[in-house]
């Protein structure tokens, strides 16, 4: 059992698609430890008691426990990987949302996306799978095997609607 999804849902069996999906559980934790209000430094996120219209600061940590390589890993400038936070209220309705949503397409600006762009020899961005026209990585955000990224989001509390949960 491996990490593709993909395989074991195009041979149409459920039963290794569940084991890929199990071992894929906890590979990848997402922690939001800290979080900073209005400008105050960051401190432990259930002592924050925000207000409608508060600027909130959230310090998320992805840790690659598991992965056993980078992640994401395989053809990581063809890959589609990026962190979703979202702002909920009780009813769960979403007052906030950063990143791509299910049924979504295109990149949103805020959206934290981890893989690689390779540039060509002109250091143009290859965004096509021409390999022949790769020369260079010229960004990796791609995390490494046991080791952490922080990742920074910034929101104005709304003011309807609340309690709230943030989803990452």
């Amino acid at each position: 059992v491996g990490g593709n999804t993909a395989l074991a849902a195009m041979a149409y069996d459920d039963d290794m698609l569940a084991l890929v999906q199990e071992n894929l559980r906890g590979a990848i934790t997402v922690d939001l430890p800290v979080a900073a209000k209005n400008g105050a430094p960051f401190e432990p996120l259930e002592s924050l008691s925000p207000a409608p219209g508060d600027e909130i600061v959230v310090a998320l940590v992805l840790w690659n426990e598991r992965v056993g390589h980078r992640f994401p890993g395989g053809v990581v400038d063809a890959q589609d990987t990026w962190v979703e936070v979202r702002l909920v209220d009780s009813s769960g309705r979403t007052h906030l949302a950063s990143g791509h949503a299910h049924g979504e397409s295109g990149a949103d600006e805020s959206a934290h996306q981890l893989g690689a762009l390779v540039v060509d020899e002109n250091g143009k961005p290859a965004l096509l799978r021409e390999t022949h026209r790769f020369r260079v990585t010229a960004i990796d955000n791609t995390i490494p095997a046991r080791r952490a990224v922080a990742v920074r989001y910034r929101f104005i509390m709304p003011g309807d609607g609340g309690p709230f949960t943030l989803h990452a």
